[in-house]
């Protein structure tokens, strides 16, 4: 199981059918929990769906852990070259990109975080894209914030 080998910091499948209030969506209609957003290779039922231009971050204390992984499935429909999903991550004074993706298919992302992004109570994580049209659009599921 992804996160196995350290502490779950934070977890969330979307399988309440709604988006939990941990969550913080930039603007709330491009944030939406579907069941077409799920991760088809695991278990569940709802996924995120994150729609053109749209922001969404999770605030969990870091402390007493010193490395961060980042677990994420993810995937992207119709981006053009110059957009992305981003995963991001706030350090208490300015978001820093850690990774980003532009992949059709679903993958499993396994991202271990800077030495900042440890022993830190005001870490964020954040999913940002920078998509136009009106069908380009992520997909996130199974996400996990694991300290070692």
């Amino acid at each position: 199981e992804q996160g196995s080998n350290g502490t779950i910091l934070a977890s969330d499948d979307f399988e309440s059918g709604t988006l939990d209030s941990q969550w913080n969506c930039s603007y709330a209609p491009r944030c939406v929990i579907k069941k077409k957003a799920q991760n088809k290779n695991s278990s569940g039922k709802y996924g995120l769906q994150l729609k053109k231009t749209v922001d969404i971050d999770l605030a969990v204390s870091t402390a007493g852990y010193a490395t961060i992984d980042i677990y994420v499935s993810e995937r992207s429909q119709n981006y053009a070259s110059p957009e992305f999903l981003n995963l991001d991550w706030f350090d208490g004074s300015s978001w820093s990109t850690a990774d980003q993706w532009q992949q059709k298919g679903w993958r499993d992302r396994m991202v271990t975080l800077p030495a900042g992004a440890g022993n830190n109570a005001a870490f964020q994580l954040r999913f940002s894209c920078n998509a136009k049209g009106k069908q380009e659009r992520s997909k996130v599921d199974d996400v996990l914030v694991v300290g070692n």
